[in-house]
């Protein structure tokens, strides 16, 4: 069987080290003058995310 914490990450959308890079992106822009908003955080997941699956993956919603 599956840990809890293996089982948790099948389901993430992105894995725990993209997660990383995301928030470090979104840290430094608004440490910087440049908060990001909701829209440019879902891209930018989107391009992580596209980066490992291949263009055809199924997109991030709004709610993620």
């Amino acid at each position: 069987g599956k840990t809890m914490l293996e089982f948790n990450a099948s389901k993430q959308k992105l894995s725990i080290a993209e997660e990383k890079v995301l928030v470090d992106f979104i840290i430094e822009n608004a440490s910087r003058g440049f908060p990001l908003r909701h829209r440019e955080v879902l891209q930018f997941g989107n391009a992580i995310r596209q980066s490992r699956l291949g263009t055809e993956c199924e997109p991030l919603s709004n709610s993620w």
